[in-house]
């Protein structure tokens, strides 16, 4: 019995089909200038998200819970016949396993991916996300679903599973650009005025009068920008 269970349970790197039926949304997600700075063109690929954890409905917390761990965290997608049922998050699995209930099925505990648990529908729409999307437009996205189904282009199948949290792991793990154009405004000024008053310096003769004279109060001036405090103590006035 155990080892049917185990032959007919879908498991970590099972094909999961993609919706076929549902109508795909065309409209392009509205991001702003913002959001483009903010990933650079960075994609869904850049999250290096594993397949997705897949399970059948009489799958028990006990096996799901570490298929699921071992997958980073996302959910697991409930799988019977070749079709997606719904999904069940992490965190239901482990108030689950608060509660010592590690016999419960998945299919108890999965929602549906429309309406609710008590009154499953069918998605009206659906947006296809695939690793070439940019995380700009995951990110808007995000704002009204809780992950994202990641397919091919023609979703054939699903390839992984994208939430809030993969998004938020990569913004926190991405490099800091480092050139002039990615600093704000305010540094950019900062190095200018630097930059100018040591070129007033190389270029400063006392014996020249046509030269700019370039006072203490100038350098502080500069200085003072970077926390620096060039002006003499009171006591040495």
């Amino acid at each position: 019995m155990g080892d049917k269970m185990e032959e007919d349970a879908p498991g970590p790197e099972t094909r999961v089909p993609a919706p076929q039926k549902t109508p795909t949304v065309d409209e392009a997600l509205e991001v702003s200038d913002a959001l483009k700075q903010q990933f650079h063109g960075a994609t869904v690929r850049q999250l290096n998200l594993l397949p997705p954890a897949t399970a059948s409905p009489d799958t028990p917390v006990s096996t799901a819970l570490p298929m699921t761990r071992a997958h980073g965290g996302q959910c697991v997608l409930v799988v019977e016949d070749g079709k997606l049922l719904g999904f069940v998050e992490m965190v239901d699995l482990v108030i689950a396993e608060t509660e010592e209930r590690l016999d419960v099925p998945l299919g108890e505990l999965q929602r549906p991916f429309a309406g609710t648990k008590e009154a499953p529908t069918k998605p009206e729409s659906y947006r296809i996300i695939t690793p070439d999307t940019e995380l700009s437009e995951l990110s808007v996205f995000f704002e009204k679903h809780a992950f994202a189904l990641v397919t091919d282009a023609e979703r054939t199948s699903v390839q992984s599973v994208a939430t809030p949290a993969d998004l938020a792991r990569y913004v926190e793990a991405a490099p800091v650009p480092s050139s002039l154009e990615a600093r704000t405004a305010e540094e950019a000024r900062k190095d200018r005025s630097l930059a100018d008053m040591l070129r007033m310096l190389e270029q400063f003769s006392p014996l020249d009068r046509t030269r700019t004279v370039l006072t203490m109060d100038d350098l502080s001036a500069a200085l003072g920008e970077y926390g620096i405090d060039a002006r003499r103590a009171d006591g040495f006035r």
